[in-house]
């Protein structure tokens, strides 16, 4: 135990990350055809539970180490279900158009 306190608050911060980014990735699936606010609100909510675990995670309190580490792998495999295919254009109106 006295290892895993002595590992910076930091350090659980990019095991954080690590997790979102690697849930993420493993559970892309594109969804052309999902409709932009729902889009919206998973990429919110997928966010939402990344900063939720950032700021429940604490080197003093080993128990909030998992908990917090769940929160960002949920946030990611949220993420992965609502990005967008890769070269999906926005719409544009008239006035977005380069001139």
């Amino acid at each position: 135990m006295t290892l895993l306190r002595s590992i910076p608050l930091w350090g659980y911060f990019i095991v954080l990350g690590l997790g979102f980014v690697t849930a993420h990735l493993l559970a892309y699936r594109p969804a052309p055809d999902m409709a932009r606010g729902r889009r919206l609100a998973g990429r919110w909510t997928s966010s939402l539970l990344l900063l939720v675990g950032l700021l429940l995670v604490s080197n003093r309190h080993l128990g909030s180490v998992l908990p917090a580490l769940l929160l960002a792998v949920g946030g990611g495999i949220l993420s992965g279900r609502t990005a967008p295919a890769p070269g999906q254009r926005r719409d544009r109106n008239e006035d977005d158009q380069p001139p």
